[in-house]
């Protein structure tokens, strides 16, 4: 048996049975062919399409030679290893387990099966550490992207691990881990932290000084910047305070009050968990507080954060430095927010009849509130879960006042054990701001504060000074409000007004009113245009609305306001602008960092979720958005993302239970932006075609801009029956819908969509008249980069050259080099334009590059031309037969027609080979699918005749025709 050796660098080894265990050579020789098995093993069972191999190793070279060395490396493999059975599969190759093992492989199977000390012991270093291949660029990134990924998942079990022995009481162990953490990240605060606790713990505190040293040092002379001041402040605790004896369990709950947040390791929640097991994980508390006397209370909250300037042992000590770091990501372990007091916000209450404090006042006050390191802010969305419970859910957003005396019931129904009522009163000229901390229980007030200001203009900086009081109030020292303050005007905005339209914003987004939003985003930024918040919302609204030269104008304003917000809005705006430019890895990084810092953020895993969604990785995907549901259960955002990510798994009838009941949740999603549409796929997939048919139909109603989209669907799904005829009645009528300013993208593409149905109808002249409006369309408005690959590909295969080529030059222009869906677009169309000039070495070259990144349909469909036009036709037939595969991914938008007409292709080029079984098999498979559409299609009618041509060359006869 044989054995690839990946982590630390790379070999191969066999068992004693086959001849001892030495690692074979390394040179420079076999080293193309060692890290050629290292992707085959990292890829495991489900193998690497070799399209892929041939970009990652032979990207220079022609279609005919990348080929010919992919088969010569399998030869030599084979030869040399004497394992004639190594490799299986031929379009998708996978090492043989009864063949070869490897670490890797074994590596990501022991993660999967949730035994991370097992994982960790295979991890013997960096993946392919010091293995460089020349002129392989594309194995290189790969390289890297492989072995940050890898390293971040060991990372991330030697954390658990960590948390694991220490929860047991086994500080030893825990160290173990920890310092294995800190020779792979030395310089990492959270992982210095907990190996200085974790060595205290353990009752060595010698070493955990030491360290401390250690980190300075390393700071200093090799970064020649500041060490994080929490682990000077670790340090000099441990000097200062008597070791303290500890228990076999630390369980920190001994040195706190009664627990009023979260329960800190929530059960995870299994593979498949039905509606109202969701709800119930949602609405799991810890028990309520015992009451307590009224002079208690007030030193209760105190203690929440006074504690850290008080000796009450090392364990509580820790706890509170470890809320300072920059990271506590720690699985199952308490976490800083987890040693937050709660604090539930009424609505402010107006009694000025002044309509400009509604809503801005309340932004204010939690934007304050939330620098504190000691309270976290209840959401609004858990109050608004606990009223629906309640069964007193308002009937939109916003539609219920939320009272002292409703927001004390939702406390203690959440185990909350404080609400922060607050009132604003007109006093002549003047304005009186009053805040009160209010026990829930028993309705007394814990403190109470109360500013004046002699101005409107004033508001803010009297909010600004009445939540520091606040903070005062429950214990916080001058010090460290100083430390964790930014004036309330520069995090948020001086002008009450540019707040109450921020606000009113917000709240019309969140109600899917998206055009109001933006007039109300854009007002705000008008009154304050340093207002970073607004900023950084309508870059969101303008990517989100496919604008992006404006997106990255106010996204680019936002960001170069950063300085001016705390650093909770910092972390999110700069992840806000990573995942809508594209850089998904980033924009998760950034979202964890924020979590790892608020670990109960209202909606980082949602985000965390869309971006793995984006990326397509749909397990992460449905991982994160449960840990959101847990925390919200009441956003039907949550529940579409999660159907999405359930298409992209092909588990249809699991897409279909979630969209019901996000549309259970809020009914008027059915017919929002393309949600319709995409639940009609689902029905379709599971199996359900009336009913994705009547969900269709019922957009034929209401605006023009929706029945537009109830034609598109319509046509889409006509296309798929066979049924042209419908299906360019459809599209005309979505065009003319969908006619107007500002409409010049969706009438484009509505406009290429009808070109593709009367092609198939044999209508070239018109389809040909329709491209060209489309481009004409494509010079009067910004066309997002992905659409332009759609053009330009239309365009291309139709023989107007000189058309794609300018699409193709505006597309190089407008994709950013930090995007890899940007420039899979632009070597995509680049291959289509070689393509179209007669260059089909070129045109496969750059579509293999593009179909590293990007391996849709769209792009394997010309892949396989390109393949074809080479002289590769039983590569090429293969790649157009399993377009047909999965269909989910191209059913309902620009891929389906190319996908519709693949197995006409595959016929034509299996008879070019004389294949004439598969030539037969694919081209009977048009007329079997399309068995009840049009009988006069050009793909229907090419079929017949070849199957004709077949029988007379074989002899044989074919099924009747239609």
């Amino acid at each position: 048996m044989l054995r690839l050796r990946t982590f630390g660098g790379l070999s191969i080894e066999r068992s004693t049975e086959d001849g001892g265990g030495a690692p074979t050579s390394t040179a420079t020789a076999a080293r193309r062919r060692l890290a050629f098995l290292a992707v085959l093993a990292a890829s495991g069972p489900r193998g690497t399409p070799r399209d892929k191999l041939l970009a990652l190793f032979w990207p220079e070279s022609d279609s005919d030679k990348a080929r010919h060395a992919l088969d010569q490396t399998l030869y030599s493999l084979k030869r040399d290893l004497g394992a004639e059975s190594l490799v299986l599969g031929r379009e998708e190759l996978a090492i043989n387990p009864a063949a070869m093992t490897s670490d890797v492989e074994d590596f990501k199977a022991a993660l999967a099966r949730g035994d991370r000390a097992a994982a960790v012991e295979l991890y013997t270093g960096p993946f392919l550490d010091g293995v460089f291949l020349s002129g392989a660029g594309g194995f290189e990134r790969w390289t890297e992207e492989e072995r940050t990924r890898l390293t971040r998942d060991v990372e991330l079990a030697l954390e658990a691990l960590a948390a694991d022995a220490a929860s047991r009481g086994d500080h030893a162990g825990s160290v173990q881990r920890w310092q294995r953490l800190a020779t792979m990240e030395p310089r990492k605060t959270r992982v210095v932290l907990s190996l200085m606790s974790e060595l205290a713990a353990a009752g060595d505190r010698a070493a955990a000084l030491k360290h401390a040293e250690i980190y300075h040092t390393l700071i200093r002379d090799d970064l020649d910047a500041e060490p994080n001041p929490a682990v000077a402040a670790l340090a000099e605790r441990l000097r200062r305070e008597p070791a303290v004896v500890k228990s076999p369990r630390r369980t920190l709950d001994r040195v706190s009050v009664t627990p009023v947040s979260e329960p800190t390791k929530p059960t995870p929640a299994p593979a498949l968990v039905s509606e109202s097991a969701v709800a119930v994980e949602t609405t799991t508390v810890p028990a309520l507080p015992a009451p307590q006397p009224r002079r208690a209370t007030i030193e209760w909250l105190r203690h929440r954060t006074t504690r850290a300037y008080r000796v009450a042992g090392v364990a509580v000590a820790l706890v509170l430095l470890l809320a300072l770091s920059l990271a506590w990501m720690l699985a199952g372990k308490r976490r800083a927010d987890s040693e937050r007091a709660w604090i539930l916000p009424t609505d402010v209450e107006n009694r000025t009849r002044d309509s400009i404090f509604d809503g801005a006042l309340d932004a204010a006050l939690i934007a304050g509130l939330q620098q504190s390191p000691y309270v976290s802010i209840f959401p609004r969305s858990r109050v608004q879960q606990t009223l629906t419970r309640m069964q007193r859910a308002p009937s939109s957003p916003g539609g219920l006042h939320l009272d002292e005396a409703l927001a004390r019931e939702v406390a203690q129904r959440e185990g909350v054990h404080t609400v922060l009522a607050a009132s604003v009163d007109r006093i002549d000229s003047s304005y009186m701001l009053t805040a009160r901390l209010v026990e829930a229980a028993t309705g007394v007030t814990i403190a109470a504060e109360s500013r004046r200001a002699n101005r409107r203009a004033e508001i803010i900086d009297a909010v600004d000074d009445l939540v520091r009081r606040l903070r005062h109030d429950i214990g916080e020292s001058s010090d460290v409000i100083a430390r964790h303050d930014l004036p309330l005007p520069q995090a948020t905005t001086r002008s009450l007004e540019a707040l109450h339209k921020y606000a009113d914003g917000q709240h019309a987004w969140a109600a899917g009113q998206r055009t109001p939003a933006r007039e109300l985003y854009l007002e705000a930024v008008a009154l304050d245009s340093d207002f970073a918040l607004a900023h950084a919302a309508l870059g969101f609204y303008y990517y989100w609305n496919n604008d992006r030269p404006k997106g990255d104008a106010y996204f680019d304003h936002a960001l170069r306001l950063l300085d001016r917000l705390t650093d909770r809005e910092r972390l999110q705006v700069r992840a806000s602008a990573e995942s809508w430019r594209g850089n998904r890895e980033s924009a998760i990084e950034l979202r964890k960092a924020l979590l790892a810092i608020y670990p109960n953020d209202p909606a980082a895993w949602g985000s965390i979720g869309y971006d793995y969604m984006r990326l397509h990785r749909p397990n992460e995907s449905i991982a994160a958005y449960r840990e959101q549901i847990k925390r919200d259960s009441t956003d039907p955002t949550n529940y579409i993302n999660l159907a999405i990510s359930y298409l992209q798994l092909g588990r249809h009838d699991d897409a279909v239970r979630h969209y019901q009941r996000a549309f259970a949740l809020q009914p008027d999603l059915l017919k929002l932006d393309n949600l319709n549409h995409e639940y009609g796929k689902a029905l379709l997939f599971a199996g359900k075609p009336d009913e994705a048919r009547a969900v269709y139909d019922s957009m034929l109603v209401g605006s023009a801009d929706q029945r537009a989209r109830g034609h598109r669907s319509l046509g889409l799904l006509a296309m798929i029956r066979g049924r042209y005829g419908e299906a360019v009645d459809r599209f005309r009528e979505a065009v003319l819908l969908s006619q107007g300013p500002s409409r010049e993208l969706t009438e484009a593409r509505n406009r290429l969509f009808l070109a593709s149905a009367q092609q198939e109808r044999g209508w070239g002249d018109s389809a040909t008249a329709e491209m060209r409006t489309a481009h004409a369309l494509f010079r009067r408005a910004y066309f997002e980069p992905m659409f332009l690959w759609y053009l330009g590909k239309a365009l291309a295969r139709d023989g107007q050259l000189a058309l794609a080529t300018e699409v193709l030059d505006t597309l190089r222009k407008r994709a950013r080099a930090d995007n890899p869906q940007d420039r899979a677009n632009v070597l995509a169309l680049g291959g289509e334009v070689a393509l179209a000039q007669g260059r089909a070495d070129s045109a496969a070259h750059l579509l293999q590059l593009a179909y590293t990144v990007d391996s849709s349909s769209l792009v394997k469909e010309s892949l396989a031309s390109a393949v074809a036009r080479t002289g590769d036709v039983a590569t090429a037939a293969r790649l157009y037969e399993s377009l047909l595969a999965g269909a989910e991914s191209w059913y309902g938008w620009e891929g389906e027609q190319y996908a519709l007409a693949a197995p006409l292709a595959a016929g034509a080029l299996y008879e070019r080979a004389n294949d004439l079984p598969h030539a037969r098999a694919a081209y009977e498979r048009v007329l079997t699918r399309w068995a009840q559409g049009d009988t006069d299609l050009v793909t229907i009618r090419a079929s017949r005749v070849a199957l004709e041509r077949i029988r007379r060359k074989s002899g044989t006869l074919t099924p009747s025709a239609r």
